[in-house]
């Protein structure tokens, strides 16, 4: 069952807020792009800032993750960038997780830079 981007996106938001992130912003975008979602979440070392990239792809949840290459991963890290100008919460770290779903399995991978 593939899902449209806006229907994804609204899935991933409700699956992420389940996991206890706070939603700030769903598709932020500037000139320079776009990212799905920014997030507040508890981690180990405090309260991180998360951008999410998220990605429906109907061959499988790796193919997803590896869907976002260097380029993509570049204008999301730019937008960020810019984001961070503004912001002005008490994030302890920020950090970029890709949320990934092929309409029947998701899995939301935690600093997913590394992972790509």
């Amino acid at each position: 069952m593939a899902m449209n981007g806006r229907a994804l996106e609204t899935f991933a938001r409700r699956n992420l807020e389940a996991l206890g992130y706070r939603i700030l912003e769903q598709n932020f975008r500037l000139k320079s792009g776009e990212i799905d979602l920014i997030a507040e979440v508890e981690s180990a070392t405090g309260l991180d800032l998360v951008f999410v990239e998220v990605r429906g792809r109907d061959w499988g949840l790796d193919t997803a993750l590896e869907s976002v290459d260097h380029l993509k991963r570049m204008r999301i890290a730019r937008v960020a960038q810019q984001y961070l100008v503004t912001y002005h919460g008490p994030a302890d770290g920020v950090r970029f997780d890709v949320f990934v779903s092929d309409g029947e399995e998701w899995k939301i991978v935690p600093n997913a830079w590394w992972e790509c």
